[in-house]
């Protein structure tokens, strides 16, 4: 059975798999707190462990920038992260993302769930 967490905006779920897969809320913009959050789920999960991350944004759903810049320089180790977002503005903003990250594991954005799943099995 998957282990769930449930936040104001988003749901975090450690699958059967090893895979931490945050499930963000569509419709709303995602500020600092939820990103602190999702560290604390991470931890939470993780036991010292280091994990693979599925984060899935439905479309609508938009980051602070405060949020990004948070994102872009957090210390948390993952083996690698896949990123599925349905929007254009979505893929030109992790596209930017990118290329101001500090944490050096690969990353990578999908359009979809199944295609990002079987990029993070190849680690």
């Amino acid at each position: 059975m998957d282990n769930i967490i449930i936040y104001n905006k988003f749901k975090a779920t450690l699958r059967s798999d090893g895979i931490l897969y945050y499930q963000y809320s569509s419709d709303t913009t995602l500020d600092l707190t939820d990103f602190e959050n999702s560290v604390d789920a991470y931890i939470h999960f993780s036991k010292g462990k280091t994990l693979k991350v599925l984060a899935e944004f439905p479309e609508f759903s938009s980051i602070t920038v405060e949020a990004r810049e948070y994102l872009q320089k957090r210390e948390l180790p993952a083996i690698a992260e896949a990123i599925v977002f349905k929007g254009l503005s979505q893929k030109i903003l992790f596209n930017f993302y990118k290329l101001f990250r500090t944490q050096n594991y690969p990353i990578k954005g999908f359009q979809s769930k199944e295609n990002a799943l079987n990029w993070l099995s190849k680690y």
